[in-house]
């Protein structure tokens, strides 16, 4: 069992996403001139101080600046016969746009001040769900070496982002691998195997945008939320900086950066990160060795209308799995004929092949994970005028992966998966009207994967034979329409259709088919499913869909704003869930009958889009000088779910083995909220709460883990990560050169993880381990415990960490800080259960000798051996981390 357990252990990690998400590189900012009686003024010039845009007031006093690079912007606006009035630190988000107000008063004198405005805490105009963190609150939310400079840990703490008990993010109930994960607006997910392109390090991070719900028509491929992070420029940070740092569980870490913006224009940046961890306590990794990243964007103008964005970025991690299986303490590599060593085969009763063509062991090592990538884009912008814009981009990544799976007990697994993407995209907007903008755009992404598996290794040899391959392409393009209308200085309406579709280069072959048909074992007959299959979707399936979307804001004054959004969400699912290509068995071990190997997959699937309706309403309200609150409800439908679940066959019974299909469903309520306190006499931070109910008849918090309850397919359950409450508070207080930055995370508890098929008549009682053939009770405390799915809670658990900063310099240069993750050392329990989650045996949770326990019925009774729900994870242990930043 062990090979699928590293398997599954490495696809946990890998955080597999079906996401083919596009979004743009540039904000506006938007906004209405007006004077103190509130009449508009037109004719007023509007400049971006900091990019040298421009533009003018019309007669309603409008007006817009396009093509505008995300982060902090000045905005002067001057009119003869009036004072100038400057708005600082204009916050633009990538993809969208900042709508501000801006008041003239008459000049009394020939020469008057600037009028300097604050701009108001509460964003106007925004239709979708967002957060934004910066990367100085990234540096706020650190608390653990799995998410340092990570995409997870600078997201985790936002309100509609519930952790799952292995502390991977899920966005309003959406599975881990419905997540759509970007940089500078670059897809990095990849269609063949629905895994990410690189290590998810934040290098060089200036914010990150945290899409939960209300999605833009721009935005696509991920039906749970997005998160994209927008890499810094020259004009961040203008400058160089170093950070180095060293912790308990080995960890070792520096980073580097630097950039400017010269006096010709060029405005370029470039950073790098390289650390090494030991994972404590953690059953899937015991340490990453070495894992470096480096990133460099560079913006080169060309003429007043014209700008060049390259992006590039390379990196490479390695991971490694315990010598030791953490659920027996029996180290990997023992002799599979010997049950005292935790052999599989002994265990089970199997017989070990020890004739002429027996498997040769090989020796034993250490398990590992190595990932290597490199990403290119380059963008050329084009400004028309101040209200259009045009964009042109061509990017493309590779990333390899290899898996070194070779100290299994009952076989050894080796994978290799090289994956690539070419794309192009262009996007146009323009205002027609003062009151209407409106953007157009369109992408098309080409992509290949190479993605083999090998078992057993061949007499005499350290490697094994193929025994299946994965190397379908896809070929995707999407476009979308959307218009933005602001009827009125109070309300915005956002209206867009987004189309999206996926064509899939099956490669299975009329040799595969007929062998198929001829085939002695009736589980690979393919004159049945496989041939429906082929005759509904052809050798080369596609996959499109339509997605409406809709957003509403309204300001009902200067300090509260509503909200509404509807529309749907489309994934497609990767082309390794379409083609999964075994060579025989002969082929394998050098005999055997000519059937595909094993028998526990089908050869030819159909897999079309899930499909996510969703609706939000939400408040935004100023609260005093300088916090504000947001509270957002939220619902959602999923259906056509992927998941995997019994072939059928051309009448639609289930037949033998499993493929994936749009078996499953799944409903999700719940309400996020977020109070933000701008900084004040020091003090700053946030409170963010999510409350959710996230129900689905798929258990797998990543497609592919688990299976839909075919038995009552109508019945929804609690999913594994369904945590009812989940609370962030996140603190800053700053006085003179000393800081301090407490984090407290709390958690109401997941779902103790049930067992697929048992719909909700689940029973006491599990399958002994060392006897196949009798029941032995499953116990909690010595209660009698259901296999019903997800049924119980962990109960709350809690992680306190806190971080002081020692300021080198009155103007906060450099600082040392020290850093104590899980300060109350806590120990939670994050999840529990009695069979192992990734391989299904019931070794996990067996309590060998006897045992008194009270049946259903109220008798009193003794069993041999019993099953207990076991501890799987916990909150990590205490992390100390002492380092030293300098900027100069």
């Amino acid at each position: 069992m062990r090979n699928r357990f590293i398997v599954a252990l490495v696809c946990a990690l890998a955080l597999p996403l079906i996401a083919a998400a596009q979004v743009v590189q540039t904000g506006a900012i938007s906004g209405t001139v007006t004077d103190a009686s509130g009449q508009p003024i037109s004719g007023v010039q509007i400049a971006i101080t900091d990019s040298g845009l421009t533009a003018v007031s019309d007669a309603r006093g409008h007006f817009l600046v396009t093509s505008l690079i995300p982060g902090p912007h000045a905005l002067e606006a001057t009119l003869v016969g009036y004072k100038p009035a400057r708005l600082d630190a204009i916050s633009v988000t990538q993809e969208l746009t900042a709508d501000v107000a801006v008041q003239l008063t008459e000049r009394a004198v020939a020469r008057a001040e600037t009028t300097r405005v604050v701009v108001p805490i509460v964003k106007k105009g925004v239709t979708p769900t967002i957060y934004v963190v910066t990367s100085r609150e990234e540096a706020l939310v650190r608390n653990q070496p799995a998410n340092l400079y990570q995409y997870i840990g600078a997201a985790i703490s936002q309100p509609g982002i519930v952790p799952d008990a292995d502390g991977n993010p899920t966005i309003r109930g959406s599975r881990r691998a419905e997540t759509g994960y970007l940089l500078d607006g670059i897809l990095l997910t990849m269609p063949g195997s629905g895994e990410f392109a690189t290590n998810l390090v934040t290098v060089g991070l200036d914010r990150m945008n945290v899409y939960t719900g209300g999605l833009r028509a721009e935005q696509g491929g991920a039906t749970g939320g997005l998160i994209n992070a927008v890499v810094k420029t020259g004009a961040s940070i203008r400058g160089a900086a170093v950070e180095a740092a060293a912790g308990n569980w080995g960890y070792t870490g520096l980073v580097y950066e630097q950039g400017n913006v010269e006096k010709s224009g060029l405005n370029w940046y470039v950073s790098g990160i390289a650390f090494r961890t030991d994972f404590e306590k953690n059953p899937a990794w015991s340490g990453s060795p070495g894992t470096g990243d480096a990133i460099a964007k560079i913006l080169m103008p060309i003429g007043r209308n014209d700008r060049l964005t390259l992006l590039a970025t390379l990196g490479s991690s390695r991971q490694n799995v315990p010598e030791t299986d953490p659920t027996t303490g029996v180290a990997w590599g023992a002799d599979p004929r010997n049950p005292s060593a935790g052999g599989q085969y002994a265990r089970h009763g199997l017989e070990y092949n020890d004739s002429a063509n027996a498997f040769e062991r090989v020796a034993e090592q250490g398990d590992y994970l190595t990932q290597q990538h490199s990403i290119g884009s380059l963008t050329w912008a084009h400004s028309f005028n101040a209200a259009s814009a045009l964009s042109a981009q061509a990017y493309g990544w590779s990333r390899r992966k290899d898996v070194n799976a070779e100290s299994a007990f009952d076989g050894w697994w080796d994978s290799h998966t090289d994956d690539s993407v070419a794309a192009a995209k262009v996007d146009y907007s323009a205002q027609p009207m003062s009151w209407l903008t409106m953007r157009a755009g369109a992408e098309r992404i080409s992509g290949w994967n190479d993605d083999r598996l090998a078992k057993y290794g061949e007499p005499g040899s350290a490697r094994g034979a193929y025994l299946r391959y994965r190397n379908a392409g896809t070929t995707d393009f999407n476009g979308f329409v959307s218009f933005t209308a602001k009827p009125g200085a109070r309300l915005t309406a956002d209206l867009g259709l987004r189309y999206d579709s996926r064509e899939y280069e099956r490669r299975i072959t009329d040799a595969e088919i007929a062998l198929g048909r001829t085939s002695a074992d009736p589980t690979k007959d393919i004159r049945g499913a496989d041939e429906a299959v082929l005759a509904r979707t052809g050798r080369h399936p596609k996959y499109d869909a339509v997605s409406p979307r809709l957003g509403l804001s309204y300001s009902l004054n200067d300090q509260t704003v509503l909200k509404a959004s509807a529309g749907r969400a489309v994934q497609f699912a990767p082309s390794s869930y379409i083609e999964n290509v075994y060579r025989p068995q002969g082929d394998v071990d050098g005999g055997g009958a000519a059937s595909y190997y094993p028998s526990t997959q089908r050869k030819v699937f159909d897999v079309g889009p899930e499909k996510v309706d969703s609706i939000d309403m939400g408040v935004e309200r100023a609260v005093g000088q300088g916090a504000s609150l947001a509270v957002t409800p939220y619902w959602r439908r999923i259906r056509d779910m992927i998941d995997r679940g019994p072939a059928l066959d051309a009448e639609g019974n289930p037949s033998a083995g499993l493929a994936y299909s749009n078996l499953a469903h799944g409903h999700t309520r719940g309400v996020e909220s977020k109070l933000t306190f701008r900084e004040r006499k020091g003090l700053s931070g946030w409170l963010s709460y999510t409350y959710q109910v996230a129900k689905a008849n798929a258990i797998a918090p990543a497609i592919g883990q688990g299976s839909a309850d075919l038995a009552r397919p109508d019945d929804e359950f609690r999913v594994s990560f369904d945590q009812r409450h989940t609370i962030y508070v996140v603190g800053k207080y700053l006085k003179g050169r000393f800081e301090v930055n407490p984090m407290l995370e709390l958690g109401s508890g997941y779902p103790w993880g049930g067992q697929a098929g048992d719909g909700e008549s689940g029973s006491q009682y599990g399958v002994d381990p060392t006897d196949p053939t009798r029941e032995i009770p499953i116990l909690v405390d010595g209660k009698l415990q259901s296999t019903n799915i997800n049924p119980y809670n962990t109960g709350w658990h809690k992680n306190l960490s806190v971080t002081f900063r020692i300021y080198t310099d009155q103007a906060r240069k450099g600082y040392w800080f020290l850093q104590v993750s899980n300060l109350l050392n806590s120990g939670d329990v994050t999840a529990r259960y009695f069979q192992n989650p990734y391989t299904g045996s019931n070794w996990l949770g067996y309590v060998p000798g006897p045992v008194t326990y009270v049946d259903e019925n109220g008798a009193t009774q003794t069993a041999d051996g019993h099953l207990e729900y076991k501890p799987w994870t916990r909150v990590p242990p205490v992390f100390v981390l002492a380092g030293v930043r300098r900027s100069f």
